[in-house]
């Protein structure tokens, strides 16, 4: 399926070849891996590179890094990346990810995401999903 998708208009699906497998596992751990697993050999397949979205679902299956590049520097580095004001959600929620599945502490991640709220190029709706995921954390009221 993911294949096809590709093929059809050059992106992969990534829900269905992260999410979607890992989906099928009987345990958490199983997922995580399987996921993982499937989402870099994806990438990998289909040379992608890396940007704002791909590093959010290599953040929530704990793959430390990917096209040589340290996935915890790539987010925490964020305003390196050209026009990352448009992938600020997907950024938000790599940071969020991360800090879930513990490659980097609440504290630090938190700061991230203060940061990007911040930041003046940001737009409302991924300045709402920061405010979402602070929220969540009770760093923001």
């Amino acid at each position: 399926m993911s294949g096809a998708f590709y093929g059809l208009n050059g992106q992969l699906d990534l829900d269905t070849v992260s999410f979607g497998i890992a989906s099928l596992s009987d345990t958490y751990a199983d997922g995580v891996t399987a996921g993982g697993a499937s989402l870099t050999t994806a990438l990998s397949n289909a040379s992608y590179p890396l940007d704002p979205e791909v590093s959010l679902f290599l953040a929530a299956f704990s793959v430390p890094s990917y096209a040589d590049q340290d996935i915890v520097h790539y987010v925490s580095s964020y305003t390196a990346i050209v026009n990352y004001a448009a992938g600020a959600d997907d950024l938000a929620y790599a940071a969020y990810y991360l800090s879930e599945t513990g490659q980097v502490g609440e504290t630090t991640a938190d700061g991230w995401l203060a940061a990007l709220a911040a930041d003046p190029t940001v737009d409302l709706g991924a300045k709402l999903d920061i405010e979402s995921i602070r929220y969540g954390w009770g760093t923001v009221e």
